[in-house]
């Protein structure tokens, strides 16, 4: 019979089972002839375990009644699933993940993902300009962002690390090829690096920037893994690391690696005095000569200039630094050109007398005009058949000899259509120098330390 109206109804666990009619035992009457009782009688029911959601009822009328189906079906449960049954013992196999209800919301993994980002480059050195690149161009003009990347090649010094960079303290790893040579795609000549992909068994790669199939040096040759990497991946930097450093081979260099050079022009105008500039570069770089590279090699210079151009003697042999004058500056010329550019290491205590006494050669002194240009050319003479480095403290206008300049900034200029003036370079004089200096590996420094106009887009 159905059950009764307001009970829960049974659910696929939960089966009524009623028990088939009553029949007439029609053995019952044949007497057990080993003792009692009858030999062909059915053995007792089966009893289910009390956890069973399956019910049997036997009574001896044949079908239960109203009232018992009614309890029985008022106790099943409808509550949720118990907790979910382990994994089989002994194999370590993780409970089945419980089948989320609806409304539930899904369990947070335990543990934290961590993804290995070396194989990208340090953002000390490369960074895009967003975090996520736009799937089309359409996309990326709806963005109105610029894309782009800033390169700073020199970016080892950055104070603290961050996503994808390893410890700022650790330099990258240096890679050498020996004589191998450094391997390198034959038509875009991208370097080997972690993103290419390997062919023929390792014997070729394929660059992931053009495609192109290069063939592997049969020293540089390894077997590759099931997966398709080669079996020494972690063991080369250039295959897993996104930075590194490859030392350069001799047919990448113009000529021999030369001693470090580094030439100081100081401006000694009244201007550069009264502002103490002079005093404090003289201090900082005598602070700084201890850490320059390159001992016990590195050679060292000093220019000084006002309305004219000064060289100094640093002869190792010397007590006291010698300072040479040179006034015209249309005919300049190199006083004593072999002992203008000395060993640091050799001429260290001429070379820290002159830095002590500079602030007081010129303390007195009345000079305004500024000879920049001339002393640019002096010390470009100093130091063309080596190269290096030129350090320059500018602490006015260039006014007196070659390549000077005159103020030209105009206030009714500013906010007009034609103030990009301002931003162009009146004379390419210094232009074409910085050019001569690049050929001959020659690189200028410049520090501008003037309070008034500067015109600073001819300088640069």
């Amino acid at each position: 019979p159905p059950p009764p109206f307001g009970s829960a109804p049974a659910t696929a666990a939960q089966v009524f089972a009623p028990p088939p009619p009553a029949q007439p035992n029609v053995m019952a009457g044949i007497p057990d002839a080993f003792g009692g009782g009858n030999a062909f009688a059915a053995p007792p029911p089966t009893t289910m375990p009390p956890s069973s959601n399956v019910k049997f009822y036997s009574t001896g009328t044949g079908a239960p009644s109203v009232g018992a189906v009614a309890s029985q079906l008022g106790g099943m449960s409808m509550g949720p699933p118990g907790p979910p049954a382990p994994g089989p013992p002994g194999t370590g196999a993780p409970p089945p993940a419980p089948v989320m209800g609806p409304g539930q919301a899904a369990v947070p993994p335990v543990e934290e993902v961590k993804l290995d980002m070396s194989a990208n480059c340090d953002v000390r050195f490369m960074r895009f300009t967003t975090t996520k690149i736009p799937k089309s161009e359409a996309v990326a003009q709806k963005m109105k962002l610029p894309l782009g990347v800033v390169l700073s090649p020199m970016g080892l010094d950055t104070a603290s690390p961050d996503e994808g960079s390893s410890d700022p303290t650790c330099p990258v790893d240096v890679v050498d090829f020996g004589s191998t040579g450094i391997i390198r795609c034959r038509r875009c000549r991208t370097y080997i690096n972690p993103f290419v992909s390997w062919v023929n068994n390792g014997r070729q790669w394929r660059c992931n920037i053009c495609g192109y199939v290069n063939e592997v040096p049969q020293s540089y040759f390894c077997h590759l893994n099931t997966d398709g990497t080669r079996k020494d991946r972690n063991e080369r930097p250039e295959l897993c690391k996104g930075s590194v450093e490859i030392q350069a081979p001799a047919e990448y260099m113009l000529r021999p690696p030369q001693a470090p050079v580094y030439v100081f022009v100081l401006d000694v105008s009244a201007g550069a005095v009264a502002s103490g500039v002079l005093q404090t570069a003289a201090a900082t770089i005598k602070a700084c000569l201890d850490k320059l590279p390159g001992a016990p090699r590195t050679q060292v210079g000093f220019i000084a200039f006002d309305s004219s151009v000064h060289f100094f003697n640093l002869k190792a042999t010397l007590s006291q630094p010698q300072m040479l004058t040179v006034p015209d500056l249309a005919e300049l010329f190199l006083p004593l050109p072999d002992d203008l550019l000395v060993n640091l290491h050799e001429s260290r205590a001429v070379v820290d007398a002159l830095l002590d006494a500079l602030p007081g050669m010129f303390a007195g002194t009345k000079r305004m005009d500024v000879a920049f240009g001339p002393a640019l050319v002096a010390a470009y003479r100093i130091m063309s058949h080596i190269g290096g480095k030129m350090t320059v403290f500018l602490s006015s206008l260039p006014s007196a000899g070659e390549a000077r300049l005159k103020h030209r900034e105009n206030p009714q200029l500013l906010g007009s259509p034609k103030e990009h003036f301002h931003f162009s370079a009146e004379d390419q004089w210094y232009k074409t120098k910085a050019q001569e200096f690049h050929r001959l590996q020659i690189c200028v420094d410049l520090f501008l330390t003037s309070a008034q106009y500067m015109d600073v887009a001819t300088l640069k």
